[in-house]
């Protein structure tokens, strides 16, 4: 995927979805820039070819911080 610049002091979390659906994941309510990505798999770090979503500064999403990030994508 393009569009998001590189992140850096990076904070990583592990989701697994019970079931299989979308999923949403937003910063708009931060209080600072932010920049969002998600990944397929456990690998860390992840291959970039696992990339399956990405945000940053995604005013349309978070009109009232347009530092804000906001990602949709579907699990399994």
């Amino acid at each position: 995927l393009t569009g998001c610049r590189a992140g850096h002091s990076d904070i990583w979390y592990r989701y697994v979805a019970p079931c299989g659906g979308a999923i949403t994941v937003s910063t708009c309510e931060a209080t600072f820039d932010t920049v969002l990505f998600a990944y397929a798999g456990a690998a860390c770090p992840p291959s970039p070819n696992s990339e399956v979503a990405c945000s940053d500064d995604n005013p349309a999403a978070c009109p009232s911080n347009p530092s804000g990030a906001y990602i949709n994508f579907l699990v399994t």
